[in-house]
């Protein structure tokens, strides 16, 4: 989709929607100014699918529609929404638009649409040439995760001082 993203890139969203639907749920317009305050890069459009998309081409197909694809913030908005919860959808980039699976992650999934590591190293024996490039997205993938968290550090706090400010009566001294 977008070019631009790397992994470990943050990317907040002002509108996210369901691949292939109009309608778009958006971000709460002042936690997405947080979020851009604490680093987050912000980005018009996140879709969401309900499948991995796992070959450039496929990425490519939906550069138009949107600017970064996910599997779930559609869900979690729209329900917050549905609730009047204010939300705001904040991820962070494991796999570029170049970047090609090497395993059928699909094929790897349980009942519950969680990932067999299991199932991904069945394919990984039978297909050792790939097995590089699935290390180097599990190096992505923690890259990213650790760069969320950082972010999640950093955006919590600012949230807390902004909702709750801290007055200089308040501070204790040593």
């Amino acid at each position: 989709l977008a070019d631009f993203c790397r992994p470990g890139d943050l990317l907040a969203a002002r509108l996210v929607s369901a691949l292939g639907e109009p309608v778009a749920v958006a971000s709460h317009r002042e936690l997405l100014s947080m979020a851009l305050d604490c680093g987050a890069r912000q980005i018009e459009r996140l879709t969401t699918s309900p499948a991995l998309f796992a070959r450039p081409e496929q990425k490519q197909a939906y550069r138009s529609q949107a600017d970064a694809v996910d599997m779930e913030s559609y869900t979690i908005l729209a329900e917050a929404a549905r609730h009047g919860i204010p939300a705001v959808a904040v991820r962070a980039i494991s796999d570029a638009v170049d970047f090609t699976f090497p395993y059928d992650f699909e094929a790897a999934l349980d009942g519950q649409g969680q990932i067999r590591i299991s199932r991904v190293l069945a394919q990984a024996l039978h297909h050792p040439a790939g097995f590089p490039t699935l290390l180097s997205l599990a190096r992505n993938c923690r890259f990213a995760a650790r760069r969320l968290a950082d972010f999640l550090d950093v955006y919590v706090g600012v949230m807390a001082d902004r909702l709750i400010p801290i007055e200089p009566d308040m501070v204790a001294t040593a």
